[in-house]
């Protein structure tokens, strides 16, 4: 995972102003932008991914899958019901005041959607993200 191309997904502004490498050589924020301040910095993209985020007034991400007569159904699971299982186990465990983990940032704005007061932290030698609810 690389948090450059994950903050680039989720729309999230960030500079070479803000990365420990120094570097500057570029004019935009290269593959390697690691926050001098991690904790700092994602205060301000959990602050970022709030502003366009609608909360959700079911407890749960549910799948709704449209039927559209053509499509074969053989019990297969698919890459989106692994997401939401995702999201969903994330969101129990840390409903129950313990930790989990995330691995993009477009899963923790939907984790938010359900559970909007939660604080993050990445871990860049896993390449996830640590999930646990915020003591406001």
């Amino acid at each position: 995972m690389n948090l450059h191309n994950d903050l680039m997904k989720v729309k999230v502004v960030h500079g070479c102003e803000n990365c420990c490498h120094k570097c500057r050589k570029c004019g935009v924020t290269c593959e390697n932008f690691y926050p001098e301040n991690s904790a700092e910095f994602m205060g301000y993209v959990l602050d970022e991914l709030r502003k366009n985020i609608t909360p959700s007034k079911e407890k749960k991400l549910k799948r709704h899958a449209v039927p559209d007569g053509k499509s074969y159904n053989d019990k297969v699971t698919t890459l989106d019901e692994y997401y939401v299982l995702l999201v969903n186990s994330v969101l129990s465990e840390v409903r129950k005041g313990g930790v989990d983990y995330a691995y993009s940032l477009e899963q923790i704005r939907d984790i938010m959607r359900f559970e909007p007061n939660i604080t993050v932290n990445y871990i860049p030698s896993a390449g996830a993200y640590e999930v646990r609810k915020s003591n406001l």
